[in-house]
């Protein structure tokens, strides 16, 4: 079958990102013809994928979305496909949404004040969210967690029948306690880390999953804060040198070895504002390493379940976050590892992505 992924914008350390990857090649794998369009894409193609870059038309933001909006609706009926499935909201007609992100109409009642409602911006976001998500719409939903789906309802009505929640699907990596502290060793080594305490932060958006916060928390502990992710940094080194611990702030960028990272950091620090689903919290447990984080992340319960570290209430108190960072620190690791592992070994944290595409062939034959 002839199926095409709609993804506005491909980089490598994108989860959403990494999520059509894997997908575009889990439907290779099943005999599928696939392509991917897309405004712009940056690094590697999967391979067996046709990528199409259709560009970054338009003079502003909302400009470029709506033209590419514009421009993917003509080039499907151009293409003629069997099954459409999208990575970003749009108003171009679609079989499947992968929904990555947390309700847009929530979160910006939740972090906005009341006259962004009136901004073209909300507007054109919030037609679409209604487009995907309204009572009587046709296009499948493949949600990543459960955790907005009463808010949906509330809203939009969605019905349930339309929302297929997916199991995570991160790598299954089979860590044992000995290969934990062999890597962890040879991690510490290479980094440079020695015998500190290492905070990790993984994530390209700083403000959304709460860089501040976690640099202010590594303010009033002697820790070392490491930050894995693709962005803007001025603003968070200002930040740390008007805490006076500039020096114990490093920024490393983008990285293809964060899972490493994660083995070889004591903690792994995730005080999102907004997050549907977190990832990064799965990665961790499997690298068999804690995790401190908010509620407001859709796979904190997981952290919870596996008692390998935190989960911070709302509405979010940086005082909590600050005492239960020293807290944790002052625990021992060794057990968070050992309850993390037996998590990661016991749990499906795996199965999503071929769960999505099991989905997508039941449509097919159809």
């Amino acid at each position: 079958m002839k199926i095409a992924l709609l993804l506005q914008h491909y980089f490598p350390y994108g989860g959403l990102q990494r999520d059509c990857f894997k997908m575009s090649l889990r439907l290779v794998a099943h005999g599928h013809d696939v392509s991917i369009a897309a405004r712009s894409w940056e690094g590697g193609e999967p391979e067996g994928v046709t990528v199409v870059e259709l560009g970054n038309n338009g003079l502003s933001n909302m400009a470029m979305d709506k033209r590419y909006d514009r421009d993917v609706s003509s080039w499907l009926k151009k293409e003629g496909f069997a099954c459409v499935v999208g990575f970003s909201r749009l108003a171009t007609a679609m079989d499947f949404y992968y929904a990555a992100d947390p309700c847009y109409d929530v979160r910006i009642r939740r972090n906005k004040p009341f006259w962004y409602r009136f901004t073209p911006r909300y507007r054109h976001s919030y037609r679409l969210e209604k487009h995907l998500f309204s009572q009587g719409a046709k296009v499948k939903l493949l949600l990543l967690t459960a955790m907005e789906i009463p808010e949906y309802q509330r809203i939009y009505n969605t019905e349930i029948s339309r929302m297929l929640v997916l199991p995570p699907c991160i790598q299954k990596r089979d860590l044992s306690f000995e290969g934990k502290l062999s890597l962890r060793q040879e991690v510490r080594v290479s980094e440079e880390w020695c015998d500190e305490s290492v905070v990790l932060f993984v994530g390209s958006g700083y403000a959304t999953k709460g860089l501040d916060r976690a640099i202010h928390a590594c303010a009033v502990n002697q820790c070392q804060l490491y930050v894995a992710g693709a962005g803007k940094t001025h603003q968070y080194q200002a930040l740390a040198k008007k805490l006076g611990i500039d020096d114990r702030v490093h920024f490393l960028g983008g990285r293809d070895d964060a899972w490493k990272l994660m083995v070889g950091a004591d903690l792994l620090i995730h005080p999102a504002r907004s997050e549907n689903t977190g990832t990064v919290l799965l990665e961790a447990i499997s690298a068999g390493t804690g995790v401190l984080c908010t509620d407001r992340c859709g796979f904190a319960n997981h952290v919870d379940a596996s008692a390998s570290g935190c989960v911070l209430p709302s509405p979010f108190n940086q005082g909590a976050l600050n005492t239960a960072l020293t807290e944790l620190l002052t625990e021992s690791w060794e057990d968070r590892m050992k309850s993390a592992l037996n998590y990661a070994s016991s749990e499906d944290l795996y199965t999503g992505m071929e769960s999505a595409v099991s989905y997508i062939d039941t449509f097919s034959r159809h």
